[in-house]
């Protein structure tokens, strides 16, 4: 058993999502050959001044007993990963986004509609803040994900990697009609698309109006190719940052093909084209890692994470 110094991080609130989201965690961090460290975050009772917090005995002595319970839950991996245990007491959303930033995670692996008895942590409402928020790619395991069975063939089984199976087509899991750009639209138009939809990529079409992809324009792409060169960003345009030729999958191409077409180019994302050619959506390396096996998305991120393009 190695560890690769990578890490992924779990959510855990000890109810049945997050054993969920534990038990993907878990599989992510085997193929990864990275450490497990699982996560509770403990939020206190404000007693008095909110800005000054006050912990009284019993919730000092539930962390104690969290870490314990943690142990006991990472021991059942502990032949297959390396796992580090961590109690906190704290606003759940910001806690999670502290020790993300702390540990540099692949992943954050979290459970929806995970309700302990006094609503601890990873309500529906938090795993969405921490989408949002996340600077790191954020799996999101639903609570009913094992016993439903999903649309379009997608389920999650309970054994080894080798019997997952996924949804058949990109158009399952894509994020549909994404906001595109022009090779001639100001970066700074660029960066408040980004910031309005919350992405880090958009399209860059011929025309607003067909929509034909030539290129991608990253945030990435803004500081190493304007900001980096001493250049004044709202000075320039798409076409002197994008990257390009672009690589686009189609709504009907497999998820196992889009992985590799993923890895085989370094891709975080990629456009998906219409028969016609049109930009219809986009597929993030997040979205395979929330629907695609434990394997596919170890190898997906292996290759990315050496040198990541887009």
């Amino acid at each position: 058993m190695q560890e690769s110094g990578k890490s992924v991080l779990v959510g855990i609130d000890f109810s049945p999502a997050s054993e969920l989201a534990l038990n993907h965690a878990a599989r992510l961090a085997e193929r990864l050959q990275a450490r497990l460290d699982l996560v509770y975050i403990h939020q206190p009772v404000v007693i008095g001044n909110p800005e000054f917090i006050l912990v009284p005995p019993d919730q000092r002595a539930a962390i104690a007993g969290a870490e314990r319970q943690l142990r006991e839950l990472a021991a059942r991996f502990a032949d297959r990963v390396h796992f580090q245990v961590h109690a906190r007491i704290g606003e759940p959303v910001s806690g999670l986004l502290e020790l993300a930033a702390e540990r540099a995670p692949e992943f954050l692996v979290v459970g929806s509609h995970g309700r302990g008895l006094v609503m601890r942590v990873l309500l529906g409402s938090v795993a969405e803040q921490l989408c949002r928020r996340s600077h790191t790619p954020v799996v999101v395991i639903p609570a009913a994900e094992r016993a439903a069975k999903t649309r379009a063939g997608t389920a999650l089984t309970p054994a080894g990697p080798e019997q997952e199976r996924m949804p058949i087509r990109v158009s399952h899991i894509m994020t549909p009609n994404p906001r595109c750009c022009t090779p001639d639209t100001n970066l700074g138009e660029i960066a408040q698309r980004m910031l309005d939809s919350d992405c880090g990529e958009i399209p860059v079409v011929d025309g607003l109006d067909t929509r034909v992809p030539v290129g991608v324009i990253t945030d990435r792409d803004i500081v190493c190719r304007a900001v980096a060169q001493g250049k004044n960003p709202l000075e320039l345009r798409a076409r002197d940052c994008m990257s390009r030729p672009v690589i686009t999958v189609t709504p009907e191409t497999s998820i196992e093909e889009c992985c590799k077409l993923m890895a085989q180019y370094r891709l975080r994302r990629m456009p998906v084209v219409d028969e016609k050619g049109r930009c219809c959506g986009l597929v993030a390396q997040a979205d395979l890692a929330k629907n695609a096996s434990a394997r596919k998305t170890a190898e997906l991120v292996k290759e990315v994470s050496q040198t990541s393009y887009v």
